[in-house]
């Protein structure tokens, strides 16, 4: 259960106008302990009683919300084990823990890469994924009828609004502060989980020869690292003292603040098609793939690249220069690189933006479509040397990834697996992986059905490449993870992390040095080796309401924009269904299409296929939509 993000009033976190707020976290609190109780009652749960981890990034009331989570929770008679001193953590860490553990599960107080005035949490099971919908369903239920939605799901046997209904109130108990079911001394004496993480790196990602490899060839402070003053500020660098590479970095924005000291905040000044230039101040978020176009030079940029100072920071940078940075939850990564400008066609060619640094230098500021084919392409070199059998590996992605990651992949003999969009997806799939493997035998096969229909065969002993998505999300399992109380092993980690396509990112460095290459070059070589060709991607976000605004406020709005959502979504889906079911065939769809988006080459439309949540439409080799 991911959370709806939302607004809260960043002074006054006790305003109800804001979706964000006190009152609606004291109720998914004691929403989120009832459920766990009653599956605790149902023998779900195999403890005798209720464990969870709760904590939380840098934004606005995040401590006090924290605060109210664990006393309700703690009301419940559920034991809570926050960080000592209240402090920041990373959303990766809270679900490595849970899985690790086998806790009831975690909640994290974050908005991931959202605007600093927005906030939410992020709720994980025990396996350290999000909660599965009937959990979720289960949880809802206790604060009211939620309907039709709860066909075939077992709800709770009274809700809030029911006791609200009879007896004109509801009660909630909130435990005192200091209420012993409120623990720090158990996060203590794993320091905080470090140390098990930094052992889970060492085992695949960063074994010795890795870690001699940078020490020979990476100076220190070579390669810069933006924490965006979140929660990498304070456990990413006490990660990487650990595992001793933190010297290698520039530590840039290393400094926690609820506003991100600014970070993200730029002076608009850019094209729409809608009003024509614009000028005011923009909160980009950490979103540095959101483009606009710069009504002076014509060209797309990044308000939150150059809000980030990276302009005038790398403007006398050498060529080669890798820039790293993430978000404020610490779970999405990327990977820019300091190039001339005579590198402009080729990163044209490629399909690669960039922004113009001065003094002949631009920065090469790859996408996830890029940067995590070179982590998945680092990866398969390195177990294709170690001998592994790369036909006993898995890949799984979602619908709107790049086609270069399963291209890659299958070049190398590697199964894909495509999900909906969201990590949830990815992480059910891990979980069929293992479920597969478990009751299979040497030579035996299974199969794992994708988002597509498709009936995917893998072989017993099927181990996990890669789990990603083009929003900035991955896995790179380093090694198993064998639960500390029931002797589980699990073939990944459930949530994303930027800590694997960071130190993927600093070996690969160290061996861009020793051949004398730039990212661009490998790109180059990669996409040549595949034979890729649909090179330019484009993601069109369309705003149909102010979801900044109060929620009074954009009410009306926002149910204008919800029906013409649905409205869109209908068309193309209608369709979809149509050919899916054979009502009509391809040669409709695409006369239908061609009547209601005129100048488009419908005539090239060979596939479309129902992608879960969504839908996708092929057009050859040269262009998915």
């Amino acid at each position: 259960m991911a959370g709806t993000r939302g607004t809260n009033n960043i002074f006054f976190a006790n305003d109800t106008r804001h979706m964000i707020n006190e009152v609606q976290c004291v109720m998914y609190a004691y929403a989120l302990g009832k459920a766990g109780l009653q599956m605790l009652r149902e023998g779900q749960i195999a403890e005798r009683e209720l464990h969870m981890f709760i904590g939380r990034e840098v934004r606005f009331h995040a401590p006090k919300y924290q605060a109210i989570y664990s006393r309700v929770l703690a009301g419940l008679g559920i034991h809570v084990h926050q960080f000592p001193e209240n402090k920041t953590a990373p959303i990766w860490l809270l679900s490595f823990l849970a899985q690790k553990f086998k806790f009831f599960g975690s909640i994290f107080i974050t908005s991931s890469h959202a605007i600093a005035k927005k906030n939410a949490a992020k709720t994980m099971g025990s396996t350290g994924s999000q909660f599965t919908p009937a959990e979720a369903l289960l949880a809802v239920s206790y604060i009211g009828n939620i309907g039709e939605l709860a066909q075939g799901i077992r709800v709770a046997d009274r809700s809030l609004m029911d006791d609200l209904r009879d007896e004109g109130s509801f009660k909630i108990h909130m435990a005192a502060a200091d209420d012993s079911h409120i623990h720090t001394d158990f996060m203590t004496r794993i320091a905080n989980g470090l140390k098990m993480y930094a052992n889970y790196i060492r085992e695949g990602l960063l074994p010795a020869r890795e870690l001699e490899s940078i020490e020979a060839k990476v100076e220190e402070g070579e390669v810069y690292m933006d924490c965006v003053c979140g929660a990498a500020v304070e456990t990413q660098y006490k990660l990487f003292e650990e595992l001793g590479i933190a010297k290698y970095f520039t530590w840039l924005n290393r400094s926690e603040s609820p506003s991100f000291n600014g970070v993200t905040l730029s002076w608009r000044n850019w094209a729409s098609k809608k009003t024509g230039v614009q000028a005011g101040l923009s909160d980009g978020s950490a979103d540095t793939f959101q483009r606009f176009k710069d009504p002076e030079s014509g060209l797309p940029v990044s308000p939150s690249i150059r809000s980030m100072g990276y302009l005038h920071r790398f403007n006398d940078s050498p060529i080669g220069t890798m820039v790293l940075g993430t978000d404020m939850d610490n779970d999405r990564a990327f990977a820019f690189e300091v190039l001339g400008e005579d590198a402009i066609p080729r990163l044209n060619k490629q399909g690669v933006l960039y922004e113009v640094l001065g003094n002949g230098r631009i920065l090469a500021t790859y996408d996830p479509n890029h940067s995590f084919l070179l982590f998945m392409n680092w990866r398969i070199q390195k177990l294709r040397a170690a001998g592994e059998d790369l036909s006993k590996y898995v890949m799984v992605g979602t619908a709107p990834d790049t086609p270069a990651w399963e291209m890659l992949a299958k070049h190398h003999g590697v199964k894909v697996i495509q999900r909906e969009v969201g990590f949830k997806g990815l992480a059910i799939s891990a979980q069929a992986v293992e479920h597969g493997n478990a009751h299979t035998s040497e030579g035996q096969t299974f199969t794992i059905e994708d988002v597509y229909g498709r009936q995917i065969e893998l072989d017993h002993g099927t181990k996990i490449l890669f789990m990603g998505e083009t929003s900035g999300g991955m896995v790179m399992p380093a090694a198993p993870i064998q639960t500390v109380n029931e002797g589980e092993v699990h073939l990944a980690v459930r949530e994303k992390s930027a800590i694997e396509p960071f130190i993927i990112a600093l070996a690969l460095k160290a061996e861009l040095k020793e051949s004398g290459q730039t990212m661009l070059d490998l790109l180059e070589n990669v996409y040549g080796e595949i034979g890729y060709q649909m090179v330019f991607g484009t993601t069109v976000s369309k705003k149909l309401y102010n979801e900044n605004a109060p929620v009074d406020e954009a009410a009306a709005e926002k149910e204008a924009g919800n029906a013409a959502k649905v409205k869109f979504d209908n068309y193309f889906m209608s369709v979809v269904f149509a050919v899916r079911d054979k009502a009509i065939t391809l040669d409709q769809a695409r006369a239908i299409f061609a009547q209601d988006v005129p100048g488009f080459p419908w005539d090239g439309l060979t596939e479309i296929l129902f992608a879960g949540d969504g839908m996708k439409l092929i057009f050859g080799d040269q262009l998915h939509v």
